[in-house]
């Protein structure tokens, strides 16, 4: 009997005892589900690269939420600058080759990605046909888009506001821009390509459906001088062409002495044929400036 009471008792204490231990040691997460979304979304920050980001959006659909919030993306692309794949060349017909197809670009594969990219998928072929007497040439570019216009071959007719197209190779993608039928004999000296007008719903400032061109063109004011003006494009239901006003405050010389010298962040340049003077564009507001370059001078 005693002994019998003895292994009641130790059956107690051990129940007693493996009560206890559940009630201090909970059962844990098991598996990657029970992340919460904090820090799962804090571990998808920390992916390496955007194909990756977009492998773990297919995993499920509560990744694919947390991927493609606004706010997620932003963040994404402020830890993680853009991966360039590769580059369009523009060949020179009077220095190089041209192409086949007689265009004036080539996609150019990065070194580091050479052997990852096939070209065919960077091909333009997808652009509307033109005929013998033209081609598209390249423009500009910015972000993942292209910006080409309707080059004529004819020479006397090679700098007016020409048609253009701007398109998305990876998406095979493009939208055609006719000229502004009251701009058609402007002599033209630039055309780029601009981030939309606002942050679309993937976090991003320029796509298919958001972006702006700007394109500058000459008016002639008399026979050796002329003005400045720019004309913006808007894509979107609402866009279309803003054609602004000359600007008269702005003299230019001869509309052949114009040649494009490059760009910063927000303006374009222009040499003229006047010494230390220099055409600037401010493309936030679409105005001319004339800056002078001339160096200080130095005090002894």
């Amino acid at each position: 009997m005693a002994g019998r009471g003895r292994r009641r008792r130790s059956n107690k204490l051990k129940t007693a005892s493996t009560k206890r231990k559940s009630d201090i040691l909970p059962p844990g997460p098991t598996s990657v589900h029970h992340i919460p979304d904090h820090l799962l979304e804090l571990l998808l920050l920390r992916v390496d690269s955007s194909l990756t980001i977009l492998r773990a959006a297919f995993t499920c659909k509560r990744w694919r939420r947390i991927v493609a919030d606004t706010g997620f993306l932003t963040r994404f692309r402020s830890l993680h600058a853009a991966h360039v794949p590769g580059h369009y060349h523009v060949v020179d017909p009077y220095r190089e080759k041209l192409t086949p197809d007689e265009n004036n670009h080539v996609f150019v594969p990065d070194p580091s990605t050479a052997g990852a990219i096939d070209r065919r998928h960077f091909s333009l072929d997808f652009l509307p046909e033109l005929d013998g007497s033209m081609s598209w040439e390249l423009a500009d570019s910015r972000g993942g888009l292209l910006l080409l216009y309707r080059s004529r071959k004819n020479r006397s007719w090679r700098f007016r506001f020409p048609d253009l197209v701007v398109c998305e190779p990876l998406s095979r993608r493009y939208q055609g821009i006719a000229y502004p039928p009251e701009m058609r004999l402007h002599l033209c000296f630039g055309a780029f390509l601009l981030d939309g007008a606002s942050v679309d719903g993937t976090g991003g400032s320029i796509g298919m459906s958001n972006f702006r061109v700007i394109v500058t063109v000459y008016e002639y004011v008399n026979y050796v001088r002329g003005a400045p003006r720019a004309c913006v494009f808007s894509s979107g239901v609402d866009g279309g062409w803003s054609l602004g006003q000359s600007a008269a405050s702005v003299p230019l010389p001869a509309f052949g002495v114009l040649n494009f010298v490059g760009r910063t962040r927000w303006s374009f340049y222009w040499a003229m044929e006047r010494d230390g003077v220099v055409l600037a564009l401010d493309e936030t507001t679409a105005e001319f400036s004339l800056v002078s370059n001339k160096p200080c001078p130095a005090w002894w």
